[in-house]
């Protein structure tokens, strides 16, 4: 797989991770309950947030 640096924007407030690196993956047509797909998040961006997964409700937060 291509390889390229990358910058991803949280808005409000500002939070910019650049990335050395990452993996080019296709995901247009792929969604999830009907909403599309942008992005796989891995940790080398949940690094710098606090993640947190409510799996019995089915939603998650979050925060930077």
């Amino acid at each position: 797989r291509p390889l390229f640096p990358a910058r991803v924007v949280f808005p409000e407030p500002r939070l910019f991770v650049d990335l050395s690196r990452v993996v080019a993956v296709d995901l247009q047509g792929q969604s999830v309950q009907e909403v599309a797909l942008i992005a796989l998040v891995g940790r080398d961006i949940l690094r710098h947030c606090d993640f947190t997964y409510f799996g019995t409700g089915g939603f998650f937060t979050l925060a930077y």
